[in-house]
């Protein structure tokens, strides 16, 4: 089985959680990488509070989910929500395996 990765920058704002990456059930992992500003809140709902949750700080550390270890939960979609007036920029890095 061949994989593949697919790497972007999603834009949030602070007012309404958006999907950062829709479901996919040949999704086998995901990583986030902390914003470029302020911090973001990761979940699979789409309401979400910020700090309520994995948060992603400017300095902290990627959060890797992966099918290994935290099974279907990584084939989700997944929604993110900016601390930061105007736009904070999460990286994702999506893993696939056809």
């Amino acid at each position: 089985m061949a994989r593949q990765s697919v790497v972007r920058t999603v834009g949030l704002n602070n007012t309404n959680a958006m999907q950062i990456a829709g479901p996919s059930p040949k999704r086998v992992g995901i990583l986030f990488v902390p914003a470029n500003a302020g911090r973001y809140t990761i979940s699979t709902e789409n309401v979400i509070t910020i700090d309520m949750g994995p948060t992603l700080q400017t300095s902290g550390p990627t959060i890797e989910i992966t099918i290994e270890k935290h099974g279907e939960l990584v084939q989700r979609a997944w929604y993110g929500l900016g601390s930061a007036a105007g736009a904070t920029f999460a990286g994702v890095i999506e893993i696939f395996e056809e």
